[in-house]
């Protein structure tokens, strides 16, 4: 991703500053832009985002991502209009800046370089991809032209359009209508039985074979599936987390229970403030012939840490249910307050994982989680393991258990991966 920024001095008078490069591209960054916006001249601004970068990283790692955004630069450099100067925003966003064009014209550049992303593949280290792109648009005060830019794009991908056109009365109501279309979406999923999971293998590392998945939720099917990222929070504001959550171990115990694998389920603060779940997980163990303690139950720290949960989660240990700390090391990283939980397993946040491979002090973190894990009886596992030299580090520093592209993708049933 970005490696940085490089000054070039150039003219000292005022209205000629520094130019701001980002190393990656080669094109003017963020702080660029900022200088070319302070003025009283009336500007568009045009933020495009490559989407799913992160998931390509997890997959190809980091290299390969860098070498897509370089392609994405230099794609972008061939077809934006001659008018509008090209910057690298950071991250996988590019932001391109328009002088006295209205906002309709660069809606219309917004839906031909959409257009055009999705007719022309592009290559990456001998892997063929179409761009996807979504974009946003604002006209506004110069010191708040890339905020407004990011909000009407994360409005547009919220509600799943290619462009999104800032507008300070609407910026609110995008989000409610967001929600509530997010909402009815789950409520029809849950009423046709759409929630779904899907598979992603967990190896142990000492005998390299797959013990269990984590199920996952989709909503829908197939090529048309949305991950949790787009609908659970607008489920849990209408209050449909529970009915995802029995979806869930509904599917998974009727998928898994015949195979003896174990499985891990992700449970939110609605579910351990619901009294009833205990039982329920109970009578589908009984009707689907799992028992409990093939079933690993994933509490985010938070979670875990916010008052009232200590019972709860004592409640599904005495049914005889696996509890495993998830994303642990990236909120409070409370060491006392693990040894009251009593948990069975320590799922090492993936910050920590991702850059073990360059980073001693990352090592470190993840080794000493290890063996802290260790020490209390509990079993560790890292997450986001996306290649064979990760992998092999965290075999090294005695984490029990790795989950990643690298083991395996999550699938619609659970398959055998090479670990």
């Amino acid at each position: 991703m970005g490696r940085g920024f490089s000054y070039h001095r150039g003219s000292r008078a005022p209205h000629h500053p520094p130019s701001i490069t980002d190393r990656l591209t080669g094109l003017p960054d963020r702080y660029a832009l900022q200088q070319q916006s302070t003025g009283d001249r009336e500007q568009t601004l045009l933020v495009a985002e490559v989407l799913g970068l992160g998931r390509l990283n997890a997959t190809y790692g980091f290299d390969f991502g860098d070498r897509l955004l370089q392609q994405a630069a230099a794609w972008l450099s061939r077809c934006k209009p001659s008018g509008a100067q090209l910057y690298r925003l950071g991250g996988a966003s590019f932001g391109l800046l328009f002088e006295t064009v209205s906002e309709a014209y660069v809606c219309d550049v917004a839906e031909t370089l959409w257009a055009a992303a999705y007719e022309q593949s592009i290559e990456v280290e001998g892997v063929r991809l179409y761009l996807p792109l979504v974009f946003g648009v604002a006209s506004t005060g110069a010191e708040a032209l890339i905020c407004c830019a990011h909000s009407a794009l994360e409005a547009a991908k919220g509600s799943s359009q290619k462009v999104g056109l800032y507008s300070p009365e609407c910026s609110a109501l995008q989000a409610q209508h967001h929600n509530i279309l997010w909402g009815q979406r789950v409520r029809q999923a849950l009423e046709e039985e759409a929630i779904v999971p899907v598979y992603q293998p967990i190896v142990h590392n000492r005998s390299n074979t797959i013990e269990r998945y984590e199920c996952l939720a989709r909503l829908g099917r197939g090529a048309l599936q949305h991950g949790p990222a787009t609908f659970l929070e607008p489920a849990r504001k209408a209050g449909l987390l529970p009915g995802i959550t029995y979806a869930m171990i509904n599917h998974s115990f009727q998928q898994l229970g015949p195979t003896g694998y174990g499985m891990s389920l992700n449970l939110s603060s609605e579910d351990l403030r619901n009294e009833a779940l205990a039982g329920y997980l109970l009578h589908r163990c009984a009707r689907y012939g799992v028992t409990p303690g093939r079933v690993t139950l994933e509490i985010l720290e938070d979670v875990a840490w916010a008052p009232g949960t200590t019972k709860a989660i004592n409640r599904l240990k005495e049914a005889g249910f696996q509890i495993a700390l998830d994303d642990f090391g990236c909120e409070m990283a409370n060491f006392s307050r693990l040894l009251e939980l009593e948990v069975d397993s320590i799922k090492i946040d993936g910050a920590f994982v991702r850059r073990i491979a360059t980073s001693r002090r990352h090592r470190a973190v993840v080794e000493a989680i290890a063996r802290f894990a260790h020490t209390i009886g509990a079993s560790s596992m890292a997450e986001f393991v996306h290649d064979e030299m990760t992998h092999r580090i965290i075999c090294d520093l005695g984490v029990d258990y790795a989950q990643g592209y690298y083991i395996g993708p999550p699938e619609a049933a659970p398959v055998r991966a090479q670990a």
